[in-house]
């Protein structure tokens, strides 16, 4: 084991480090530039092209839920007559 020189540094090591990194996240100004990019990216202005497609692309999914239902619903009646039919 050391002294108690080495334990108070030890200590003042665990104890800066944490200090220090949540002093450096809180300052805005060094990553100013860096949070400015990041917010463009995120909220660019949407292209045209993409919301027309992706509006297809709903208009194609709603299309084929709908088919499916119908499906379904014509596989149930067939199985209803089926039961009606076996009484």
């Amino acid at each position: 084991m050391g002294n108690w020189q080495l334990e108070v540094g030890k200590m003042a090591i665990y104890m800066a480090f944490p200090v220090g990194t949540f002093y450096a996240y809180h300052q805005i100004e060094w990553f100013a530039d860096q949070y400015k990019d990041m917010q463009r990216k995120v909220y660019s202005s949407e292209d045209p092209n993409a919301k027309a497609e992706f509006h297809a692309f709903l208009k194609g999914l709603k299309e084929h839920e709908e088919k499916v239902k119908e499906i379904e619903s014509i596989k149930l009646e067939a199985i209803n007559k089926k039961k009606i039919q076996n009484l």
